[in-house]
């Protein structure tokens, strides 16, 4: 069967990072990722695949130590996303996924970077007709005005992406400048094309902007410029920025989502690291007579979503978290034990041994990728089982 790309086979989540590494491998040095608990992020989880695998020092705000020899890096990250919880389930989103990232310090100039990222796309079988590319078109950022990233348009340019196919995107787009992480700059990213939209579409369907599934960002990259210091004034967030005198980039995919591009999937929750999980729990519950999950399928997608960021989480010791200062992560981490929970009340499961059936599933997924799950095991149910006492739900 040949898919959207011409591929005759499907490619596996496994193929397709053992495909990155290799090819990559020889020209940039690989690192193990972060754990989802990074000093990067002190607020909340790993959520990019950029600077905190690129292991920068921030010193006093202003200066950056570069600790790796290495000027260009490669690695890929498991991240987790708390602002895309409530998305889960429209076909395009995960909190919990990979990514796929080269950051260049001091190295590569961006356009090499950016054309070795094209030449892999195009080893793969990408079709480049369906390439669509937004940068920062320029604008204010934060209370700051920030002039548009000309660089970016003409490297997509020269690298033979079509004008038309170059959209500027404003700050809350294109730029990331938030109070999580402490640098930050303009963004540029890629979207794919796809045959069927999946949601209803805006009055002007532009990638980056539009939300009807017709394209999809897979790919993007961050040109950290600027130190990013926020102060709290009121119910209000000043921002302040500062230039970086390195070329600092990162650049990367989210696997899954490419994943899902290259094997022609409707949905993201189709690759092979998702929908075999929620086959297999769904049919543990319609063997255990659980009738609201007969027609209810969504609701499985997320917790089969869920569980696999919690199942890192645990294993990362996001559970042993303690004091004033983790608060905030603390708070993240039961809100998201709420989302999971949500639908399993929802569909009226409650036997504990399903719950371990789930994290088995997940871990006999993601063990040949990461070993260190194997041993973890009975710990991740014993937390999320205390965690279910502790928020009064009756597992049994």
């Amino acid at each position: 069967m040949i898919n959207s790309t011409g591929l005759a086979n499907k490619m596996k989540v496994i193929d397709l990072r053992n495909k990155f590494i290799t090819y990559f491998s020889q020209k940039y040095k690989f690192i193990d990722g972060e754990s989802l608990v990074s000093n990067f992020f002190p607020t909340t989880f790993t959520l990019s695949g950029g600077p905190n695998f690129i292991d920068l020092i921030l010193k006093n705000g202003r200066a950056i130590e570069i600790k790796h020899e290495n000027k260009n890096i490669l690695s890929i990250q498991r991240c987790l996303r708390s602002w895309d919880v409530a998305h889960v389930d429209d076909g395009r989103h995960l909190s919990f996924f990979e990514m796929a990232v080269t950051s260049c310090i001091e190295g590569y100039s961006r356009q090499e970077q950016y054309s070795h990222h094209l030449a892999f796309f195009k080893e793969i079988g990408l079709d480049f007709g369906k390439l669509w590319i937004s940068y920062f078109g320029g604008g204010n950022v934060k209370g700051k005005e920030f002039p548009p990233d000309a660089e970016a348009f003409e490297i997509w340019n020269h690298l033979g992406i079509g004008k038309e196919r170059i959209i500027p995107l404003d700050g809350e787009h294109a730029f990331v400048a938030n109070s999580v992480e402490p640098i930050g700059g303009p963004r540029t990213e890629m979207h794919y094309e796809m045959e069927n939209r999946i949601g209803k579409c805006q009055p002007k369907c532009i990638p980056g902007i539009c939300n009807c599934g017709k394209f999809i960002e897979f790919w993007t990259s961050v040109l950290y410029s600027q130190y990013v210091q926020t102060s709290q004034l009121e119910r209000s967030e000043i921002y302040q920025f500062k230039q970086i005198d390195k070329n600092l980039v990162a650049a990367g995919f989210g696997v899954e989502r490419l994943n899902q591009i290259i094997n022609g999937y409707q949905t993201i929750y189709e690759v092979d690291t998702i929908e075999p999980i929620v086959e297999k729990f769904h049919k543990y519950l319609l063997k255990e007579s659980i009738p609201k999950s007969t027609n209810d399928k969504k609701y499985v997608i997320q917790i089969v979503e869920h569980i696999r960021g919690l199942t890192f989480l645990a294993a990362d010791g996001a559970f042993q978290l303690k004091g004033a200062k983790n608060s905030s992560r603390k708070s993240v981490l039961n809100q998201y034990l709420k989302k999971f929970f949500f639908p399993l009340l929802t569909l009226e499961i409650n036997q504990l041994y399903l719950l371990e059936a789930l994290v088995n599933l997940v871990i006999e997924t993601y063990a040949p990728i990461y070993p260190y799950l194997n041993g973890n095991k009975d710990y991740v149910v014993k937390e999320i089982q205390e965690r279910a006492k502790r928020l009064s739900l009756p597992l049994k």
